[in-house]
């Protein structure tokens, strides 16, 4: 990156994927400004690292760049980006840079449907452990240093690879971890075999000394295996991948396994981070990590200490025998995940909050709302966080309910405004209940606000 311009304006700064590549940038001492349309925890902690953030979209933030970057999120008729293409300023998608920042580094990209946060997340930690120093870009906050990135001197860069959009195709990965594969963003892919397509277009971007890292758990990454001419690397559950855990069990939800190479037993993980989903997610860590030549104790010993990531399963208090949880699961197979890893935790009933993200994904995903809702005791779904989109005819998630309904589904509440969700939702609840916040809104703000109320009754 020594090449970039010094001088850099950044786009959406407070995204999920742009935060993290913001602090690696301030870290190597550009000069960033950043815009946002509003004020968060994201943009105030990048604020408190001097960066400069206005919370409006002006042609005047960007005058005394030399290069605007923006998000996926970011649409063409922006002011900053007309400004910049109209100006002759140098205006590029994220993703290009962080693919700039990947051609100096031994790259690990974390793809996949869903994972990609807490795996990331987790292969952070042991590399770090390890003493390699790497560099890491993560979409949420890495809890105990409560930072989006870590910008470490060595020459390995560890970061999520997002599908959205074919972002990760800008990407220079020289391990490619492909966590899952499910129908999302059809939005921009249309169908699950043009995602499918995607997947095995970013394979091809690994080097012949590189290797593909993949979900063998997985029935649409078992799908794509046979057209990935690279090196591939399985991990799963069954004694046919190349990473397998046997001898499952749990505490309080969170999981312990063996772990076995090839048949051979290397060890045994205990997690602190619940739900058989993070059991994959640990796999995926191992063989990346194995991979490179990291010693099993130095893997098994990061994993068991690391507490993962913000917003993921996250303890937002325990109050009157209470327990609400916020969770960013925002998709039919991180909400049927979250629940299952709350009933292994031994809670009495689970009561599911969902408030769902984008009218685009609620019209294509709604039989599986439906369907992963379903196992929950009781369900309140809230209006839709509309995000970057507009309305779309007749959808609602109303429909969400009414379905759950139809279904027989005992216990269903449409709650459309979230300021008005907490006093109905305290009725519904008891001593023993885990409450879980869904959603990749802002969702998190009714957690935060119930607990509160809980603590002053």
């Amino acid at each position: 990156m020594k090449h970039f311009s010094k001088k850099i304006h950044l786009v959406g700064i407070g995204g999920a994927g742009m935060c993290p590549l913001a602090e690696v940038l301030h870290s190597r001492g550009h000069h960033l400004t950043g815009s946002d349309r509003q004020k968060s925890a994201a943009t105030e902690r990048l604020e408190a690292m001097g960066i400069k953030v206005q919370y409006d979209h002006s042609p005047e933030l960007v005058k005394e760049s030399q290069l605007v970057v923006y998000s996926s999120a970011i649409r063409e008729d922006n002011p900053e980006r007309v400004y910049a293409v109209q100006n002759g300023i140098p205006c590029i998608r994220r993703a290009e840079v962080l693919g700039e920042l990947m051609r100096a580094h031994f790259a690990v990209c974390i793809s996949g449907t869903h994972g990609k946060t807490t795996t990331t997340t987790l292969a952070g930690a042991v590399f770090q452990d390890a003493g390699l120093s790497p560099v890491v870009l993560v979409g949420g906050v890495i809890r105990g240093i409560e930072t989006h990135a870590v910008s470490g001197s060595g020459n390995i860069m560890i970061a999520e690879a997002d599908e959205f959009d074919r972002s990760f195709l800008a990407m220079y990965p020289t391990i490619a971890v492909i966590t899952n594969i499910e129908a999302d963003h059809l939005d921009c892919y249309g169908t699950l075999e043009n995602i499918k397509d995607a997947f095995v277009s970013f394979t091809k971007r690994v080097p012949f000394f590189g290797a593909v890292v993949a979900c063998k758990e997985d029935p649409v990454v078992r799908d794509i295996l046979p057209l990935i001419k690279e090196t591939v690397i399985t991990y799963g559950l069954s004694s046919d991948c190349d990473y397998s855990a046997a001898e499952i069990t749990y505490n309080s939800g969170k999981p312990s396994f063996e772990v076995y190479r090839n048949g051979t037993a290397l060890g045994r993980i205990c997690l602190e981070i619940p739900g058989l989903h993070n059991v994959l997610n640990s796999l995926a860590v191992v063989a990346v990590a194995d991979k490179t030549g990291i010693p099993f104790e130095t893997i098994k010993d990061s994993l068991s200490r690391c507490q993962g990531v913000r917003r993921r399963f996250e303890i937002v208090g325990q109050v009157k025998g209470i327990t609400v949880i916020d969770d960013y699961a925002h998709h039919p197979g991180e909400i049927k995940a979250t629940i299952d890893a709350a009933r292994k935790s031994g809670y009495k009933r689970i009561v599911a909050v969902f408030q769902p993200h984008l009218y685009s994904r609620t019209k294509d995903l709604i039989d599986g709302f439906v369907s992963s809702l379903s196992s929950a005791d009781t369900v309140f779904v809230t209006g839709i966080y509309k995000a970057r989109e507009e309305p779309i005819p007749n959808v609602t998630s109303e429909t969400i309910v009414k379905r759950l309904v139809s279904e027989n589904h005992n216990s269903a509440i449409y709650v459309n405004d979230t300021a008005s969700l907490i006093p109905v939702l305290r009725n519904k609840i008891n001593c023993g209940d885990a409450v879980i916040m869904m959603g990749a809104g802002d969702i998190w703000k009714s957690a935060a606000e119930l607990v509160e109320v809980l603590s002053h009754e």
